[in-house]
Parts: structure tokens; sequence; C-alpha cells
């Protein structure tokens, strides 16, 4: 395997710590390591003008500056380079005022191993990466509003006016900074306040979109405006709405037409309502994305550093304990840590699913690869009958991880719902000049009819643990190949998982 590469920039005046980071750098067997060293900040920046560096490591106290003065001067340079500070013993405050601001962790100098130093560098890279997938991700989504011709806003709980876009603020008479912070009621007229209290407390109430439509009097011509309210959840609870209203004058005025020659109108009605339905359709998914995305941050961030110091606590144990009594309690602890670590795989995968890479493969092989491998997981005694001799020199055009992905999830499902005894499960697949069919049938608990109509859901699960995302990619990397997946099954009946692949790939000639 292919070692990565990590170029590393110390900025620190003692010889000595240099040399121990460098020599402790050298104990890491899977990693390579290219470590640059500045004795003062005016070198370091002069270096990260011309190196390449993925990582800096700061002292705070450096013959040219002091403190947190470096950190910020660095972090202006060059933002896209993650920071960690290293500290002394006595300065752990001053380390965590650092992360507070720019950098992205701190380290205190003697109680740093090679594990800790290369993990903490590994999250703050991976974590820059995601910051900035993320601020553009927000960068997109603002453009959307602020492109938009209607007037979208964000409302809190506090009735203040927390966002409103360039159109909004135009139609409203003011400018955006003149009213982002203020009270909803200085800026909205009465006759469109009045619509808004009683849809803004329902949905804050309720936790559910609402739409409502109302006139009001301009100039003496009546103008009426069509708003969708959506609630946005903050830490469970509906701490703000947005707000997308849509001058639907033209619309109201051809309803009056419509009176008189309703079929001429009536497509153009629907035609209008479709647009507002699908922008409104658009954000909802947008901002649903950029939740997930923040959540699967989170969650790496939240979870995986204390996951890896329970897997080392375990090692430690049994390498110094060497009680075969303690064997089975250590084997169920490392279970779980892998079904965590499993757990954060899913919904990072979900978040980073992207467009297929196809190859040329061989289908029989991925599929054979994937049913040892789950053989391999599961300590169930469960019977696997192969039945797909008829596919075994058949190619096709797909991404290979992720298909692999798709039969690894169908085939964990069914291991996870048959009998701990008894279990069986049955594989099959045939092909024609068009395409590959596959059914993975299982004897287990089956579902109920209501279960099947939400499988596909984001984070719907009939399992006591997982994130129930697994079933959400499957059917999101088999719709990206131009397939279909479909599942039966019924309770206490055993379930079957039919999935149809293209042989080519539909997007070229």
């Amino acid at each position: 395997m292919k070692k990565s590469y990590m170029n590393i920039l110390m900025v620190e005046d003692n010889p000595g710590d240099v040399r121990l980071v460098s020599e402790m750098l050298k104990e890491c067997a899977d990693a390579s390591f290219r470590m640059l060293n500045a004795e003062r900040l005016e070198r370091a920046l002069g270096m990260l003008s011309k190196e390449s560096v993925d990582v800096v490591l700061l002292d705070l106290n450096l013959p040219d500056s002091r403190g947190l003065e470096g950190l910020e001067k660095i972090a202006a340079a060059r933002p896209d380079i993650p920071i960690i500070v290293l500290t002394g013993l006595n300065d752990e405050a001053v380390g965590m005022e650092a992360v507070q601001k720019q950098a992205a962790d701190y380290l205190i100098k003697g109680q740093i191993n090679c594990n800790l130093l290369v993990r903490s560098m590994r999250y703050a890279i991976e974590r820059k990466k995601n910051e900035g997938a993320l601020r553009e991700s927000e960068e997109r989504y603002r453009g959307l509003a602020e492109a938009a011709h209607d007037m979208i806003y964000i409302i809190g709980r506090n009735d203040r006016i927390e966002y409103v876009n360039s159109y909004g603020a135009a139609y409203l008479g003011f400018e955006p900074r003149k009213i982002i912070g203020q009270d909803r009621a200085k800026f909205f007229s009465q006759e469109i306040a009045a619509g808004q209290e009683d849809s803004l407390e329902r949905v804050f109430k309720t936790g559910k979109a609402n739409y409502y439509e109302n006139s009001m009097t301009v100039s003496g011509r009546t103008m009426w405006l069509g708003t969708w309210l959506t609630p946005l959840r903050r830490d469970g609870d509906v701490g703000a709405v947005l707000g997308i209203s849509r001058d639907i004058t033209a619309r109201k005025e051809a309803e009056e037409v419509l009176v008189r020659d309703k079929d001429t109108f009536e497509k153009l009605v629907w035609k209008r309502t479709d647009e507002l339905f699908k922008t409104q359709m658009k954000l909802e998914r947008s901002k649903r994305l950029s939740d997930i995305g923040t959540l699967a941050a989170t969650v790496a961030h939240e979870l995986r550093n204390p996951l890896a110091a329970m897997n080392m606590a375990v090692a430690n144990i049994r390498r110094k304990a060497n009680n075969p009594a303690l064997e089975k309690h250590l084997g169920n602890i490392e279970r779980k840590i892998l079904e965590s670590d499993d757990i954060i795989n899913n919904l990072l995968f979900y978040t980073r699913l992207k467009s297929p890479n196809y190859e040329d493969i061989k289908i029989y092989d991925v599929l054979t690869e994937c049913v040892e491998v789950s053989k391999k997981q599961f300590k169930k005694k469960v019977l696997v009958k192969k039945s797909f001799n008829p596919i075994k020199n058949v190619s096709l055009k797909a991404d290979p991880t992720q298909i692999k992905e798709v039969f690894c999830n169908i085939i964990n499902n069914a291991h996870d719902a048959v009998p701990d005894s008894k279990g069986r499960i049955e594989i099959t697949a045939t092909c024609d000049k068009e395409s590959v069919k596959f059914a993975f049938k299982d004897n287990g608990t089956g579902m109920s009819k209501n279960d099947i109509e939400r499988l596909f859901e984001p984070f719907f699960t009939t399992k006591t643990r997982g994130t129930g995302l697994g079933l959400t990619v499957c059917k999101q990397i088999v719709d990206m190949h131009g397939g279909a997946i479909g599942i039966e099954s019924e309770q206490d009946g055993g379930t079957t998982v039919a999935i149809t692949l293209p042989r080519r790939h539909l997007g070229k000639a």
C-alpha cells in the first residue's frame, strides 16, 4: 500500500524540541513525513509562501514574536493550512485560547507521543478540508438565495430578522444591513405582518412548513404575495423560520381571467405554482445537505478521537494484563468500537457521495468478494446459497467502490435479519444484453408495509443500532448508475432485495 506523505513546518527556535519531534516521527511506520524548520516567525512566513506545507507546528514563544501574534500572522498569510500550537506545561490556558481563535489543536510539550502527534496532525488537515468544503457550500447556497427573484428571509424566535436577500431588502425598500437584526414588524407592512404572525406561530408550534397568501394595497393596486414558511431546526427544536415570499399578483390576476376562460390559463397557473414548489424544495434539500455535512464533521471530531483512545487502552490492557479471563470483555469492547466506527463511516460516505468513476468491472468477482467479506464479519452460522454463475464472465461499466458498498450493505442487512440458527441467504443473478439483475433473499424477520415505504429515507432504520443511511446510500448509488432497486418483504416472511444495473454507462453514447 502506498504510504501517505505529509509536509510539516515546525516553527520552533529550540533545536532540542525540533530534534525530539523529528525522532518521534521516525517511529511512525505507517506514514512518511518531510519536516521543515524555521527558528523565527519571519522565516516561517517566507517558507510558507514558497514551500508546499500540509500542517504547521507552532511554538508561541519565538525570538521575533510572543503569544498569539505568530498564530494570527500565519493564519492571515495561509488560512488554508491548519496550525497546531505547541505549549509548555504551564501554558495550557494559552493553548485553549489559541484553539478558540484560529488554531486547529494544541499539544503540551513533554506529553506528546508519536501516535498523538500524527493523529492530531491528520485530524487538523482533514478538518481544514471539511471547513473549506463547508464554506464553499454555504457560499453556493447564499449565492443561490441572492440570485433568486423572490424575497428570502429568516426570522428567529425573538421575532428578529436574521437574514434577508438583496431582492427582499429592495422589495421592502431598505438595504439588507439596515434590516438584519431588527424586529420583523418594523419592515413588513401591517397587511403582510398580520398574515405572517399566525403562520409563524403555527410553524414554531408544530414544526411543519406552512404556505399562505395575502394581499396588500400599493398605489391603489392590489398586490398579492405567496409565502412558504419552513422550520429551521437548531439542537432538535425549531430555532428559526425560513420564509420565501413571491409576488403572485400576476397569478392572481390570471385567476380572474380563468373565471372567463379556465381552460386557456389553467396550465399557466400550475406552471407558476410548480416553479414555486420546486424552488422551495431545492432550498430545503440544500439546507439539509449542509446540515448533514456539518453533522458528519462534528461526529468524526467528537467520536473518532475517544474511540481511538479506547482502542489504544484495550491494546495496552491486553499487553500488560495478559489475562485470558479479560479477553472476552476486551473483545466485546473492540467490537463495539468497530461498530461505532462503521456508523461514522456510513455518515461520512453519505455526505461525500460523488458521481460514479466508471470502469469495466467483472461483476461476478465483485459480488463474490462482498459475500466472503460478510461471511468473515458475522459469527452467525448462515447458509449462503450462491446462484450467480450466469454472470461469471460478464463485464459492466460501473464504479467498483460504490457497487461494493451496495452489495455489502444488502448482504450485511440480510445477515442481521436472519435467525442465529438456520439462517439462510440466497443470492441469484441473471443478465441479458442490456442489464444485469440481482436478487438477495433471506429468511429473516421481514418488515411491515409501513416500514418498506420508508426504507430509503435518510436516518430511518428498523434496527436497534445503526444510522439508517445504508439503504439510502444504496438507492443513490443505483440511481446514479441508471439502475433500479426494489424491496419485497412480509412480516416474519423474509425479505427480497432486487437490483438491476445497466451493462453500459447510459450517460455515454
